[in-house]
């Protein structure tokens, strides 16, 4: 697996999620700005500026929806409108606002693969990102990576499905990011992490002044073929 070349082919393609929330300052009595609360990742689907990510993602949505990617070189946050959202598989497809005025016009895409070929012990990797703005460093994807360690059936619908277990670091702000196979597709999309949190009280990390759940290397993931009928969808709906 060429870590270097997936990492190059595929970190514009990459997005952040985020809801944008109207504050007020209160030294400038009538002056509204705008605060961007990251909720996940997600990446584009079609070059007209489509994105899937997870449907949980939205449901924490605070304000307005709004979609961060490179243009022209500056990372931009861009209004986004909800195409389609499935609860049982926890995708959510949305789309940028008025594409059309942002200077690079067209949208570079991800790839979309098969998963049905993948077997535990496979080599997998996932862009996305994890922190959010938080760390500071400014808006660039993380890339993380680790082998399915195991397939661990779930219900959708009336039938069992095998989610993929993903043995490596997985944080809050991964959800919605695409997992690639060796040949740089997309063959799964993060969706929640083992989190010792959940069990009780191990501290947290706090990291700009906000807490983050310490995960352990488990993260699950949604076959990329689970998805392929909604982002289908989605494209035909607005065609």
């Amino acid at each position: 697996m060429n870590y270097k070349d997936i990492i190059k082919q595929n970190k514009t393609k990459i997005v952040s999620i985020a809801f944008a929330i109207p504050t007020l300052t209160p030294s400038e009595p009538g002056k509204q700005n705008v605060e961007i609360k990251f909720a996940g990742s997600g990446f584009f689907i079609s070059d007209s500026g489509y994105v899937c990510t997870c449907n949980h993602v939205l449901n924490s949505a605070q304000g307005q929806v709004s979609v961060g990617f490179r243009n022209n070189g500056n990372y931009v946050f861009s209004p986004a409108r909800v195409v389609i959202t499935d609860q049982e598989r926890d995708i959510a497809i949305i789309q940028i606002i008025k594409p059309e005025e942002f200077k690079q016009k067209i949208f570079e895409t991800v790839l979309i693969g098969d998963s049905s070929h993948l077997e535990e012990g496979d080599e997998v990797m996932f862009v996305g990102f994890p922190f959010g703005g938080v760390t500071g460093g400014g808006f660039s994807p993380s890339a993380t990576r680790g082998i399915i360690s195991s397939l661990r059936p779930r219900q959708i619908g009336q039938v069992d499905i095998p989610f993929f277990q993903i043995d490596a670091l997985t944080l809050e702000g991964n959800s919605g990011a695409p997992v690639f196979d060796s040949d740089s597709k997309v063959v799964a999309v993060i969706n929640s992490r083992f989190d010792p949190l959940m069990l009780g009280n191990t501290p947290q990390v706090v990291i700009g002044g906000r807490p983050l759940g310490i995960s352990t290397n488990i993260g699950f993931a949604i076959p990329i073929n689970l998805v392929k009928p909604l982002i289908q969808a989605a494209l035909t709906k607005t065609s």
